[in-house]
Parts: C-alpha cells; sequence; structure tokens
C-alpha cells in the first residue's frame, strides 16, 4: 500500500493516504476529498517560492525547510524538527531519518513514518505523553507490534513504547537485547513490566520508568546489563537507573523482583530511585554492584535469596526506612552494609536491649546464690565452708567471714 503524505483541502488535517485510490474521507473532519488534491494541497503548503522544491515521492533528500512557520525542517534527508499545530504527525516520504529528540515534549497524538525512514535517533519521542499511536509504512526499516510498539526491523530493540498506550502490562520480547533512552518514560498506564533476560544494555541518560506514574512491580530478569559506571563514569546527572523522579507520583510504591537469571546487579542500576518500596533478589545473583540501591530514601523491605555474602558497604547505603531485612547465613558485616537503616537501629537496639537483660539476669542470679550461701552458712564468694575457733575463714577460698 502506497503511502504518501496530504493535507485535507477541508480542515487542513495532516494525512497518510493511499495515492493508489481517487478519494477518501478525512480522519479528522470526516469530509470526503480527492486523494491527488490533497497530496498536491500539502506540496503547495510545505514548499514555497523558488528556494527549495521537493516531490515527496521521488526519493530525494534535498529539502531545507529554514521557515520555522512550516511544518517541517529537514537537511539532507533528515527530519531535525516539527512544527505544525496538528498532532497527528504524517512524517514526509523521502526523510531516511528521524533525529534525536526531533518530537521531545510535543503534544502530538499519533505518527506516520514512510518506508524512507531508515533510522529514528536517541528520544525521538521522549515526553510525547499524549502518543498513542504509531504507525509505519509495511517497508519501513521498523517493526510495529500487534499492540503498537516500535521496534527495530530486527525487532532487538525497542525502540518506543507509545505513552499513551492503554496496557497496564508489558514483557520485552525475547528477542529484544537494547532499551533506547526514554522509550518507556511517561507510560501512565503500565503496572506490570517484565524486562527479559536476554536485555543486556540501556541507553545512558534517563530513568529507565521516569514518571511512569502508576508502576506497581518490576520484574527484571535481564541476565547481565553493562555496567553504568564503567559505560560513561559516574556523573549524578547523566548515569542511568529505573525509577529516579519518580517521587511524589500517585504510585504507592514500586516492587522490583531480579528473578532467577540475573547473576549481576550493575552499579548505580537503582541510584536515588525514590519510589523504589520492596526489592527481592534472585538465587543466582552473584555481585551487588556498589551504590545499586544508594539512596533509595522510601525501600522499606530487602529480601536476598541468594548465597551471595560479599556486598558492597554502599550497595544500601542512605537507605534510611529499610525496616524488614532477609539476608543469607553468611553475611556478617550486616552492621557496614545497612548501618543507617532502621533495620539496623532497631536491631541494635533490641540487642543492647538483651545484653542488658542477660547483665541484669546474671546480677540476679548471683544475689540470690549470694543469699542462699549465708542461709547456709557458707562462704558467699565461692560457697566453702568456715573453719576456726576465734576467726572463721573459708576453707576453700581463704577469705574471712564477712556477713
Amino acid at each position: 500500500m502506497p503511502f504518501v503524505q496530504a493535507k485535507c483541502p477541508e480542515c487542513g488535517g495532516m494525512l497518510a493516504v493511499d495515492d493508489s485510490k481517487k478519494a477518501a474521507n478525512c480522519q479528522f473532519c470526516g469530509e470526503a476529498f480527492i486523494v491527488q488534491e490533497a497530496v498536491i494541497n500539502n506540496n503547495t503548503y510545505n514548499n514555497y517560492d523558488n528556494r527549495t522544491t521537493h516531490n515527496y515521492g521521488d526519493g530525494a533528500v534535498v529539502n531545507v525547510y529554514e521557515d520555522k512557520s512550516k511544518d517541517f525542517v529537514i537537511e539532507g534527508g533528515v527530519l531535525k524538527e516539527y512544527h505544525s499545530e496538528s498532532v497527528d504527525v504524517v512524517v514526509p516520504d523521502g526523510v531516511v531519518e528521524i533525529d534525536e529528540s526531533c518530537f521531545k515534549n510535543l503534544k502530538i497524538k499519533s505518527i506516520f513514518i514512510p518506508a524512507s525512514v531508515t533510522s529514528i535517533g536517541v528520544c525521538a519521542f521522549c515526553d510525547c505523553t499524549n502518543l498513542s499511536s504509531i504507525n509505519v509504512d509495511e517497508n519501513n526499516n521498523c517493526y510495529l507490534s500487534d499492540d503498537g510498539i516500535l521496534y527495530s526491523k530486527d525487532k532487538s530493540t525497542l525502540v518506543q513504547y507509545p505513552a499513551g498506550n492503554t496496557n497496564i502490562k508489558y514483557s520485552t520480547p525475547d528477542s529484544v537485547t537494547k532499551i533506547c533512552d526514554g522509550s518507556l518514560c511517561n507510560c501512565k498506564n503500565l503496572k506490570f513490566v517484565t524486562i527479559g533476560e536476554n536485555v543486556t544494555h540501556f541507553d545512558i541518560g534517563r530513568p529507565v520508568f521516569g514518571n511512569c506514574v502508576n508502576l506497581v512491580r518490576v520484574e527484571w530478569n535481564a541476565k547481565r546489563v553493562h555496567d553504568f559506571e564503567k559505560e560513561i563514569g559516574y556523573n549524578e546527572y547523566q548515569v542511568s537507573c529505573l525509577f529516579r523522579d519518580t517521587a511524589g507520583t500517585e504510585s504507592s510504591g514500586i516492587e522490583i523482583i531480579f528473578g532467577d537469571s540475573v547473576e549481576v546487579i550493575p552499579s548505580y542500576l537503582c541510584y536515588e530511585s525514590f519510589n523504589l518500596k520492596t526489592v527481592s533478589i534472585g538465587r543466582n545473583v552473584n555481585n551487588i554492584s556498589k551504590c545499586a540501591f544508594y539512596d533509595c530514601k522510601n525501600l522499606t523491605s530487602v529480601t536476598i535469596n541468594s548465597s551471595l555474602t560479599d556486598i558492597p558497604k554502599y550497595a544500601f547505603q542512605k537507605c534510611i526506612n529499610i525496616k524488614y531485612v532477609t539476608l543469607p547465613e553468611g553475611v556478617t558485616k550486616y552492621n557496614e552494609i545497612f548501618d543507617d537503616t532502621l533495620w539496623y537501629k532497631e536491631r541494635r537496639a533490641k540487642e543492647e536491649a538483651e545484653r542488658q537483660a542477660k547483665i541484669q539476669a546474671e546480677q540476679a542470679e548471683k544475689q540470690r546464690i549470694i543469699a542462699e550461701r549465708k542461709s547456709n552458712g557458707l562462704c558467699q564468694h565461692c560457697g566453702g565452708a568456715f573453719k576456726g575457733l576465734f576467726s572463721s575463714k573459708c576453707s576453700s577460698c581463704g577469705k574471712p567471714k564477712d556477713y
């Protein structure tokens, strides 16, 4: 089906039309229109004077729209900017690349991507909170799933999960190994997410689930992902993490479950994830890297099911509200790992109370024994018998009778 860009002669809505048909109805105003007339209307609107012209059907990539009042800014086949007020976007045929952050923060609701597009830049649709529909030409270099989620052609990369998608559950397909920057941000309907065990890479720069305000549970099965710290060097404004910047959202708290396929939890993965409430770590995790859960202020429960005994000191640093902890038997340095948590403070208070109770019990028992010895006329110090006519001394310890 050969789609081309068109503009409704009645309402001005941007359309993707099948140019093999003679007529169609506008999806916005409902009016019937002649397809060829709408195509000509679009070309007339987007090309002006004698500076630069382009026939979208010829595959050329010579557009340079400098006038910001026009719909698109296209340079050398790269779609740089979009300026129209229309919330339903049809990318012009002939565009070969959608530049990074091209539609960032725009209120678009739907987008059609033609077959000519071979590359979509990082964060091209970041913060498009109203985006609910992505459509691609059947010959496009992308793959669109049945539920409207955009992947690379080989299905190895999650490019964009539309923020307006109504699904409450999402699981990455087995083929996905990479998740693009911002592709899961602002998905306000998502409640349950599963990250597959074949995922090895996240683009750096934005929280993976930033502003997913109703997120309840994440099942993390990624066996090993790249180490954020080694890739970029630690920088608090660049480090990628799961839930950073989600404090104060509608969700009452997020549970993250690291499955039994997981071997490594990388550095800074949940750094400053203020909405994280519960963490459960699977049996085969052999490494929790430093600062993995650093400063998760609202984290209350941690369960470590693996036999891991060497946990970095700063893995849970500043997680001051952790109250419930389940650890492997071999962990002995819990005082260093959880030293500023409620759990450790309560444990230390309990241990101190038990120590004081033990001391008091020992003192009470000592006094009881002394009283019993005295009542039997024995040495209060050792329980031995006294001897001597003029001065009585203990036959065992030699101390004089002093009561």
